[in-house]
């Protein structure tokens, strides 16, 4: 079923959503989260004064979980495209 909107009868269909991608993702937010906050305590129990380094990549995790599957998906597609051409 084509989830779009048809404009010309202004039908509007709904689309059913899938809720695992938004609970994976908003797992990981909360990991990153917690982690930059234990990052953030520890920086500060060495340093000794309160200052944002390199803990704040924690909250990108999210991101950096999308970019490295998207890369990886991409690979393994092309290297099956690759051998299926091979044979």
């Amino acid at each position: 079923m084509n989830c779009s909107r048809n404009t010309k009868r202004r039908v509007k269909i709904r689309c059913p959503i899938n809720p695992w991608p938004i609970a994976k993702y908003a797992a990981l937010t909360l990991f990153g989260i917690l982690l930059f906050r234990a990052g953030a305590a520890r920086a500060l129990a060495d340093r000794g004064y309160q200052a944002i380094g390199g803990e704040v990549f924690a909250l990108f995790i999210p991101v950096f979980y999308w970019m490295f599957s998207r890369v990886i998906r991409d690979f393994v597609e092309d290297m099956k495209k690759e051998w299926s051409e091979r044979k």
